[in-house]
């Protein structure tokens, strides 16, 4: 399954901050998204405070850079900053995003889709930052801006979220594209809408779990999802009635 986002400007999944996940200096975020409403200045992920933390924020109706992401990480001296190009974000379309941010790399930003494979996007702004990487304490906020003044809900679907504590390589982000699974440094593991709305189980052993307040349970991306070991189907949508499927195919990792 997935949660749907936006019916609601408060709507959200909170993870609340723990030192797993604290003042990351690298860190990745994978997710599969659908947005069926671009609005500008509504953020997907965020873990935001008063000049720190980091945010991925959606652009929409600003020239030359209308329908993308922008991915911002508080440093020091000058935030590191990657904004994609006019039309790197669309609506109606499953998408997975990986996210890299260390302090020599800057922020990166990687897009596929169902049939395409993740890669590198076109850069409207593009700047690495210099100085030590802001300190990031604050909630993580998934599908809003933070659990303070949640105010500015992603508009569609998510169906899952990881964060992992160090950058990922192009390949390494390929390879979990189409079976996400918890890896090495894994601190979020979230299979969105999974459970419901009820508490998202955190599958990455961190016990980063999510609290739902305002999102729906959606329609799932149709692709499969590992924990890690044996790979599991989640639920599927049929003529509007949930079929528990929890198939388990015994194949090696």
């Amino acid at each position: 399954m997935a949660l749907t986002f936006g019916a609601n400007t408060s709507d959200r999944v909170l993870v609340t901050a723990g030192t797993s996940i604290d003042n990351q200096t690298a860190f990745s975020i994978l997710a599969w998204i659908y947005p069926t409403t671009l609005t500008r200045n509504r953020r997907a992920w965020s873990r935001a405070a008063p000049s720190a933390g980091w945010e991925v924020t959606e652009k929409q109706g600003a020239i030359p850079n209308a329908d993308a992401f922008e991915f911002i990480v508080a440093r020091a001296t000058t935030s590191a900053e990657a904004e994609g190009a006019a039309g790197t974000l669309t609506v109606n379309a499953w998408q997975c995003f990986l996210l890299t941010y260390d302090e020599t790399n800057g922020c990166q930003i990687y897009r596929g889709t169902l049939t395409a494979m993740l890669a590198e996007i076109s850069y409207g702004t593009l700047t690495t930052g210099s100085g030590a990487t802001a300190e990031q304490t604050a909630d993580l906020a998934i599908g809003n801006i933070n659990g303070v003044s949640p105010t500015t809900a992603f508009q569609g679907r998510m169906a899952h979220f990881q964060l992992i504590a160090r950058r990922l390589t192009l390949a390494e982000g390929q390879a979990l594209q189409f079976r996400p699974r918890v890896v090495a440094d894994t601190k979020v593991f979230l299979s969105l809408g999974y459970a419901g709305t009820d508490t998202q189980p955190d599958w990455s052993g961190t016990g980063n779990s999510g609290t739902v307040t305002g999102a729906t349970v959606g329609a799932h991306v149709p692709i499969p999802f590992r924990r890690s070991g044996p790979l599991y189907v989640p639920y599927t949508v049929a003529a509007g009635t949930i079929l528990p499927q929890m198939m388990q195919h015994h194949h090696a990792a």
